[in-house]
């Protein structure tokens, strides 16, 4: 510490060294370093050179006064102000030091030095030890590398985590572009309908809905559906209607399967349903595993085409059957890329499995029996459950158990057999010149009893060989009749005979395209 003192204190004043007195002089003395002189009990001293030293410590600022004596210098003689102020650390020393010295008696009674500028203290640590700047040097180069290391993890993480197709785990898809507006009045041809599909009304669509969050921010409504392996709840969250469908824990392999199934990359399509997330939550103690959709307020299909008011002009139809078979290309195909879609097979492809959007527009929905190309699990799951499915709408070759469980093909001809029922159920509802329509009637409705058995429907389909009869209106017509072979063509008996879901798209739409909205019409 004297060393230092010594040194800091002549490089500031060896300019004024040459006032030193010939003769000892007297001079006041206060100061606490027991090495710097020695004060009389009368606060004096005597030596060559009187002084006054000021040092600022962090807050707080101490003044010593004192003389020097021969020795001290003698000492100081050597000192450069190079050495005193090393040009790699200029605050550590000049900024917190000032002196001033005197050579007459007491002439430093009246001395105190003055910090005229602000001089940043050295930094410290929490036991009061200055920091060497070593450390301050590593620190500030250490911590933006760390910094810079952990951003650039994050983006290779994320850019890997988009890749592989997790980004769409139970994290779906935000909500679309427009509001729904509920509303009494049904599909019209006009656009009558106002929106029907959901938005934050921002024009971005809604945030996602956050896995584990979802249950907690949905208002539960009034009951919409209930099928095989849950129910339908209508929603509101955040203002904005969506559809909830419930499982039980006994259901919670269909839960999972169709959650994967939504979890497929590539999947959005506008004729598929789109999944917002899932959720697994405790209600009164009851373990309930949620999945949370798009909401259609015209409800499925098969509730559409029961109405008593629905009447079909050909153009509304056509929409509803060529968008159908959209959706079913959509699942059929396998898109190749650098993101990879299977080709996927419903295996219960229905009138109640299809929502009835805005614009008289088909969605497929429910996908717990869904079976995805060249993935075991699903097709060992299948093989197992070949009889799960909805009776009325069993293929022939489900009911004959002769169908190969082990190809991925036999299930989408599976699909094209339902499909052509779905034709069936459709043609009644179109509107003849005396606006009169058939009543709704579900496949084999004449055929089969209200609730067939599996036996039931393999004597009807499958030994029999019977298929749902149109009605005389629709067989008269010319113009229905190459619609009317597609729809046979789909249910043929021989599962490799009948139409792909490409072909039928492809030939419904030329064949639609030359249809008079009047198909009755001379």
């Amino acid at each position: 510490m004297y060393i230092l003192f010594i040194l800091s204190l002549f490089a500031l004043l060896y300019p004024v060294l040459s006032c030193i007195s010939s003769t000892e002089i007297n001079c006041t003395c206060k100061h606490t370093a027991q090495d710097i002189g020695e004060c009389s009990s009368n606060d004096t001293c005597i030596g060559f050179v009187c002084y006054v030293f000021t040092r600022r410590y962090l807050h707080s600022i101490s003044t010593q006064w004192g003389c020097l004596k021969e020795d001290d210098i003698a000492e100081a003689s050597h000192i450069s102000n190079d050495s005193l102020c090393p040009r790699k650390f200029p605050f550590e020393y000049s900024p917190n030091l000032l002196d001033e010295c005197c050579c007459t008696d007491y002439c430093n009674t009246n001395l105190k030095p003055e910090f005229t500028t602000t001089a940043t203290p050295p930094l410290t640590t929490t036991t009061g030890k200055p920091i060497e700047k070593s450390t301050i040097l590593a620190f500030s180069i250490s911590i933006p590398l760390f910094l810079i290391s952990i951003i650039v993890l994050l983006l290779i993480l994320l850019s890997l985590f988009f890749r592989s197709g997790y980004a769409n785990s139970r994290l779906f898809r935000s909500i679309g572009s427009t509001r729904i507006r509920r509303t009494e009045s049904y599909c019209l041809c006009s656009g009558s309908l106002e929106g029907d599909t959901l938005s934050s009304g921002s024009g971005s669509g809604l945030p996602f809905l956050q896995p584990r969050t979802v249950a907690k921010e949905i208002q539960l409504l009034e009951l919409v559906g209930q099928g095989r392996f849950g129910r339908v709840h209508r929603g509101i969250w955040r203002g904005d209607s969506v559809a909830v469908k419930i499982f039980s824990t006994v259901d919670e392999d269909s839960w999972t399967r169709e959650t994967g199934i939504y979890n497929t990359v590539l999947l959005r399509h506008d004729n598929i349903l789109t999944c917002l997330g899932s959720d697994m939550i405790s209600n009164d103690g009851v373990t309930e595993l949620w999945l949370v959709t798009h909401y259609h307020p015209f409800g499925s299909l098969y509730d559409y085409l029961n109405k008593s008011t629905v009447q079909l002009e050909m153009n509304i139809f056509s929409q509803l059957a060529i968008s159908a078979i959209n959706g079913l290309v959509h699942l059929h195909w396998d898109i190749s890329g650098t993101h990879n879609k299977p080709a996927i097979a419903h295996r219960d492809l229905k009138s109640k499995n299809l929502l009835v959007k805005n614009g008289c527009t088909i969605c497929i929905a429910d996908f717990g029996m869904a079976v995805r190309d060249q993935n075991k699990e699903d097709l060992d799951e299948a093989a197992k459950n070949i009889k799960q499915g909805t009776s009325r709408y069993l293929a022939p070759e489900i009911l004959g158990e002769t169908i190969d469980t082990t190809s991925f093909d036999s299930y989408r001809r599976v699909d094209i057999y339902c499909f052509g029922l779905i034709l069936w159920e459709l043609m009644q509802k179109l509107k003849s010149p005396d606006e009169h329509v058939d009543d709704y009637q579900i496949p084999y409705h004449t055929e089969a009893p209200s609730d067939p058995t599996f036996e039931d429907m393999r004597e009807i389909v499958f030994v029999q060989k019977k298929r749902p009869h149109s009605s005389k209106r629709l067989l008269n017509s010319t113009a229905l009749a190459s619609i009317l072979q597609i729809m046979q063509e789909c249910w043929y008996q021989d599962p490799g005979a009948r139409l792909t879901s490409l072909r039928i798209k492809s030939t419904l739409t030329s064949t639609l395209a030359f249809v008079p909205n009047n198909v009755y019409s001379d």
